[in-house]
């Protein structure tokens, strides 16, 4: 990464940036196309107010508890040659806008969920285009509003977190072709109408009644309030968008009621065409999965509605398209509720943040194939402004331990620089005074509500073992940590260290926290949620805080180091060290079992070295021996799960850690497949032939947890890792780890300079293997065997060796 040092740049202007580059012989290469940015608001005053409808007006007008969707609207004549039209716009709630009645943007969901008391992202659009395609006539700016997490529900959190009432705001900036300018602001002059949607929540779905399209009601003046500029930042993270758009790949009616499979579980919304008579009422219903006699099962949504309720207005075909609102599905079923439907054309919208896709991974192994199809669809379908634990009920919160677990298997699936960097911020707005990084971000009243709970000697829910007597610790073990993983996996991978400078003092004073609540030189056990739905399994939780202690200390020094804070480097080595010695002592035997003898804390004591010597061969030990008594099965939860692969191959074990991947019967990823999966279940068991459907207090059927072993089959299946002394994959190490049950593996990966290629195949014991180095890049790449490491050059390169498959006993 080249930070821009050059002239500073003026506010809301529109720059042409081209790149060109010389080869290897210094010869020129032709000028790059053109490319675009427009520059934010920057230091400019803002001159927008909010603008809101009075409680009492949408009292008049409001058909449920929920609120309906309004529409602010402001008109601009012209009165002279327009150069260009640009809006600065931000909510209190979820907004689209539309140019003379057509949207804008494609973007969703703007803009975006963040601690509005901490922070509020603003977006910026150019019009211009669109405006003169229009033959530029009269400018009419709308925005359609809904209350979003602003003042809908929020999870399970509960309505109204940050406010009653949703408001916008937006400056409208005119230059001419004379060089002069106008902005018109939000404010008392704009005008608000009622629209055709009744009631918006992005948790509960959408009601509309499209007769009201023929006449909506002009509701008057907006209510105006003062803006407090110091909390609108501008958006950090990529829009959500809608990314593919598909049929149902079968439909099933009877009597009033269709059915349709989509074939893929994806978040998102429908959009339909239907034509019937006038009043005719339909109920549009989502789910994951299906029950007997293709009922749909949604018991496990918990609080959420989940539906759309439409009103047909009759005559011409009617088009509708979600908005407000977004549904975790596989499974829609639409009904008619009353009158007649004469004909319906219905697709599937997969929408979320519009990440870059950079990272895919083909084997010669069906079902890893699906597995990896899995991983990617559970991140699509849960990075949605935030990175959320599940789509489909009343929760879709930011929980930190989720994220982290899961930060580099997403960062090779995707470029989450900007969208993990936003996520952070949320962080870092919910760090308590103490320095505790939150469970949940952004934090939404969360820990209000456990404190109310705790009052009244209850957890949340009551199915879910959540201990009371933890209930109240600011952060928890594997979640809190979150605030320094994920600033460093985003360095790890683009190699700017402007996000470890960014978060550095609130990494500190996490590290502070840590060091006031440990105990005998450990993590603190006041913590919750341990390895969160381990399988037949238990980690002390003991275990969980000290080997996470220890492990942010690691993460510091090297931090500190990258930013050439020696002292603290120093510092956080000697504590990692010092913490690893008690760790050690206190929490593995002399004969290697490590304190609860459970996979995932043989997986943490080897993964974070906090074993050494002979007493780690005896660790590894035992940790076989547990494979070997679940009948090399897994029972790792969130936590162990990422680093359960890794474990076992760093220790010349890879032959384990593929039977684990490649297990077919409970508990394991193949599972689920065999089970029809298409994404990443939350538990190893939501649904089992033996047991059928988990509590449906909790058992989503779309969470990325489990699916951090993306992370092993990059880093070590393909063998594509960067450097870290060469952070950003400005130098890579090449190791793959082959094992013939694959067969082949075809992985590629677009660093920042370009695209790298680890493809192998291995017949028998015959090893052959390409490699593609990016320009401007080397590369070590490593021959299965570890026999031999070889530098390499940018280019493609190919090799060929014997590899014995041998599998050491125990």
């Amino acid at each position: 990464m080249i930070p821009y040092e050059g002239e500073e740049l003026d506010p809301l202007t529109k720059y042409e940036w081209q790149v060109q580059g010389w080869d290897e012989n210094d010869k020129s290469i032709e000028w790059s196309d053109k490319a675009v940015f427009i520059t934010g608001k920057r230091n400019t005053p803002w001159q927008a107010s909010w603008i809101s409808l009075s409680k009492e007006k949408y009292n008049g007008i409001q058909q449920s508890r929920d609120l309906p969707v309004v529409r602010f609207q402001h008109t601009i004549i012209p009165q002279q040659a327009i150069a260009s039209i640009r809006i600065t716009s931000s909510a209190l709630g979820v907004y689209t806008m539309q140019l003379n009645g057509a949207l804008l943007t494609e973007d969703r969901l703007a803009p975006g969920f963040t601690d509005y008391e901490k922070r509020i992202q603003y977006q910026m659009y150019d019009i211009t285009d669109q405006w003169k395609s229009q033959s530029g006539q009269d400018i009419t700016i709308s925005a359609d509003l809904a209350p979003g997490w602003y003042c809908g529900q929020v999870g399970m959190i509960g309505r109204e977190m940050y406010g009653t009432i949703p408001a916008f705001a937006a400056e409208i900036h005119v230059e001419y072709e004379d060089g002069s300018s106008d902005i018109f602001p939000t404010s008392s002059e704009w005008e608000v109408r009622e629209t055709e949607i009744e009631m918006a929540d992005i948790i509960h779905g959408e009601d509309i009644d499209a007769r009201k399209q023929e006449s909506l009601n002009n509701l008057g003046s907006p209510e105006v309030h003062a803006m407090n500029p110091d909390l609108l930042f501008s958006q950090v993270d990529p829009p959500v968008k809608v990314q593919k758009v598909w049929e149902p790949e079968w439909q099933k009616t009877k009597g009033q009621r269709t059915v349709m499979d989509f074939g893929q579980n994806l978040v998102g919304w429908v959009r339909f065409k239907a034509s019937g008579k006038r009043n005719t009422r339909l109920k549009i219903r989502f789910a994951e999965m299906l029950e007997e006699d293709d009922e749909l099962y949604r018991e496990n949504l918990r609080g959420s509605r989940a539906e759309i309720n439409y009103t047909m207005r009759g005559g011409e075909e009617e088009v509708y398209e979600t908005r407000f609102s977004y549904f975790g599905f596989r499974y829609v079923e639409v009904s008619v509720e009353e009158g007649t439907l004469d004909d319906m054309h219905i697709e599937a919208c997969a929408a979320y943040s519009s990440l870059e896709e950079i990272g895919n991974i083909t084997t010669g192994h069906e079902k890893v194939n699906q597995l990896f199809h899995n991983i990617l669809w559970g991140q699509r379908g849960n990075f949605v402004s935030i990175p959320t634990d599940c789509p489909q009920r009343d929760e879709r919160l930011g929980w930190t331990g989720d994220a982290q677990i899961f930060a580099r298997t997403a960062s090779y699936n995707m470029n989450i620089s900007n969208f993990l960097t936003k996520y952070v911020y949320d962080i870092v707005d919910a760090q308590f005074e103490s320095g505790a990084f939150p469970d949940i971000a952004p934090d939404a009243g969360w820990h209000q509500v456990k404190a109310a709970n705790y009052q009244k000697q209850r957890t949340i829910l009551p199915e879910v073992n959540h201990p009371i007597e933890n209930w109240m610790a600011e952060s928890n073990a594997g979640w809190g940590d979150a605030g320094v993983v994920i600033p460093w996996t985003i360095y790890l991978t683009n190699g700017d260290k402007r996000v470890l400078q960014t978060f550095y003092p609130a990494m500190k004073r996490w590290m502070n926290y840590l060091e006031n609540r440990s105990e005998n030189g450990l993590g603190s056990a006041n913590t919750v949620y341990s390895d969160w739905l381990a399988v037949n399994s238990y980690t002390p939780k003991i275990v969980v805080a000290s080997a996470y202690y220890a492990h942010n200390a690691n993460l510091m020094s090297r931090a500190a180091t990258v930013l050439g804070h020696k002292e603290d480097a120093d510092y956080f080595r000697k504590l990692e060290s010092s913490i690893k010695r008690e760790f050690d002592k206190q929490l593995i035997h002399e004969n290697g079992e490590v304190h609860g003898d459970s996979q995932t804390g043989y997986v943490l004591a080897l993964y974070m070295n906090l074993v050494t010597g002979e007493k780690k061969e005896l660790v590894l030990k035992k940790f076989l021996e547990n494979l070997q008594r679940h009948n090399n099965h897994l029972t790792t939860g969130f936590l162990g799960v990422g680093y359960l692969l890794p474990s076992l191959t760093e220790e010349g074990r890879q032959d384990k850690a593929y039977d684990l991947l490649l297990n077919e019967s409970y508990p394991s990823w193949i599972y689920s497949i065999n089970h029809g999966a298409t994404t990443i279940w939350e538990r190893w068991d939501g649904w089992t032939a033996h047991n059928g459907f988990q509590t449906a207090q909790m058992n989503s059927f779309n969470h990325y947890s489990l699916g951090s072993v993306g992370e092993w089959m990059y880093r070590y299946m393909a063998g594509i890792e960067t450097s870290e002394q060469n952070a950003g994959f400005r130098h890579i190490r090449l190791q793959p780890y082959p094992d013939p049950r694959v067969g082949f593996v075809d992985a590629v990966y677009e660093t920042p300079y370009g695209e790298v290629r680890s493809h192998w195949k291995l017949d028998k014991d015959d090893f052959s293997w390409e490699v593609t180095v990016p320009p401007n890049t080397t590369a070590t790449a490593v021959l299965p065997d570890g026999s031999k490491e070889i530098e390499l050059e940018a280019g493609t390169h190919v090799f060929q060796s014997t590899v014995t498959n041998s599998k050491a006993s125990l």
